[in-house]
């Protein structure tokens, strides 16, 4: 928490010096942006007349200003912050190279990069040294604050930053770093329910589904209204636990405030499958199918039951969807041989099982040894 502390600060004395000019707009009037005048970072043009954006002597800032919104999750938690930001303007006055070079949180350079990049795109006049066109380096300040609020609030800011690199590292499979990372979010700030959603993500990733349950139940808890797609993921993990009542209990109330969602409707589905209530479970794979545009797992399960139930060539055709999304899908290989061995294909099904082999599907290898001699290689 040093770093923080030192962050603040400087936000707080950097916010006292600045030279501020202009003020964007925003709808709710206590959230105030403002933006400094340009200076000049280029050092070997020290002495070089600056650019002039328009020659009809509109400012930089007060474009600048109305392209700048302050961000939505500042807002919820009342953060202020100041970001500097830099560009270069070439020898026709053209810009380029927008970067961020100072700033309190990610969520407050995004928006300060994203405003400079969609308002500036070039000056009517270069910068000119001893008569000469060049190019030139530039920086502005981009202050966000709330109105009668003190400046400088980065705890908010700093769980956002958290929360984020977990995410990031959620969605490249480095699971157990976005536990640490979602979990120091929540240790700065344990009031925003997303966070729990996507630790709990990773603990189930990683072999934890009581802490994932856990998780779940305080997102639930911290929300005014109940959220389909949680109720779902809970009802979920109460799957991979094998506890079904459970599972049916938060499933269908998470359909009962979205009938279509796609992944509460196959796991239902599966549950009916388990049960060998095979028209159930028909009837949920076939209504999962309708709400995705590449429902593959949909296709799976009902491959499964077609197979169960007899009807290969249409547990082939369901295979074969999947394998077309997922070509690494070894369980598909594997069961999509026995239709195939069903058929009488036996090269075929030879040909899927030594797939499903190279896949890591352990019964595949008992098959091809068996059934398929001379197929293994």
């Amino acid at each position: 928490m040093k770093g923080l502390g030192k962050a603040c600060w400087l936000v707080l004395v950097l916010g006292h010096i600045l030279d501020l000019t202009s003020y964007a707009q925003d709808k709710d009037e206590e959230f105030i942006i403002e933006v400094s005048d340009p200076v000049l970072l280029s050092t070997k043009y020290s002495n070089c007349l600056m650019p002039i954006y328009r020659n009809d002597g509109t400012k930089l800032t007060d474009d600048l200003a109305n392209s700048l919104f302050y961000p939505e999750f500042a807002k919820q938690y009342k953060n202020s912050g100041l970001v500097k930001v830099s560009f270069k303007v070439d020898e026709e006055g053209k810009v380029s190279k927008v970067r961020t070079i100072e700033g309190t949180a990610d969520v407050f350079k995004t928006a300060s990069k994203n405003g400079v990049e969609k308002a500036i795109k070039s000056f009517d006049t270069p910068a000119i040294f001893e008569g000469i066109p060049v190019s030139v380096y530039l920086s502005i300040d981009i202050t966000f604050r709330v109105e009668g609020m003190p400046f400088g609030s980065c705890v908010h800011a700093v769980a956002y930053d958290l929360a984020k690199a977990g995410m990031e590292d959620l969605k490249s499979g480095n699971y157990r770093s976005a536990i640490e990372n979602l979990t120091a979010s929540i240790e700065s700030d344990s009031n925003h329910y997303e966070t729990f959603v996507e630790r709990a993500k990773a603990y189930r990733k990683t072999g934890n589904p009581l802490k994932a349950i856990e998780d779940l139940k305080k997102s639930l808890a911290m929300v005014n209204h109940e959220r389909s797609e949680t109720l779902g993921m809970l009802g979920s993990v109460y799957l991979d636990l094998g506890n079904k009542g459970e599972a049916l209990k938060f499933l269908n109330q998470c359909l009962e405030l979205n009938s279509k969602d796609y992944l509460a409707l196959v796991d239902i589905g599966k549950i009916h499958l388990e049960n060998s209530e095979f028209d159930n479970a028909e009837h949920f794979f076939k209504k999962a199918k309708k709400q995705h545009h590449t429902p593959t797992k949909a296709n799976f399960y009902l491959g499964l039951l077609e197979l169960i139930k007899g009807d290969y060539k249409s547990g082939l055709k369901s295979f074969s969807k999947v394998l077309i999304e997922e070509p690494e899908n070894g369980q598909a290989y594997f069961h999509r041989g026995m239709c195939q061995a069903r058929l009488r294909n036996t090269e075929s099904a030879c040909e899927d099982w030594v797939k499903a082999q190279s896949l890591g599907v352990k019964d595949a290898e008992l098959l091809v040894q068996s059934q398929c001699s001379g197929n293994s290689d």
